[in-house]
């Protein structure tokens, strides 16, 4: 596992080097015990200034060397913290794809 620590992160789903957000000490970083075949499946994540993941990338690591995504999962909020909308990149054969999410709220009245 890799922490920031108290560094600042660019947000990679906007434009470049406009958003850096400080990370707080929040993981940035994770690896999973190698399978039989020597790769470990790694994930990196950054993080909004309310500790939301905004961005997720995924790799792997054999020995030493790690091979990750060059584009990120993106996720998006709405002012009451409820993810709008997530961008997935392709992976493999599988196209890029973007999901969105509309809240619906039932009012009711008692009497």
């Amino acid at each position: 596992m890799k922490r920031v620590g108290s560094g600042v992160a660019d947000v990679p789903c906007t434009a470049v080097n406009d958003t850096t957000v400080n990370q707080g000490g929040l993981l940035y970083r994770t690896v999973a015990p190698a399978a039989a075949t020597g790769l470990a499946v790694v994930t990196e994540a950054v993080y909004d200034n309310l500790g939301r993941t905004v961005a997720a990338r995924y790799g792997t690591k054999n020995g030493a060397v790690y091979t990750m995504d060059t584009v990120w999962t993106c996720t998006t909020y709405d002012a009451r913290w409820r993810p709008v909308s997530v961008s997935i990149p392709a992976r493999g054969t599988k196209p890029a794809r973007s999901v969105s999410t509309a809240a619906r709220c039932s009012v009711i009245h008692w009497s």
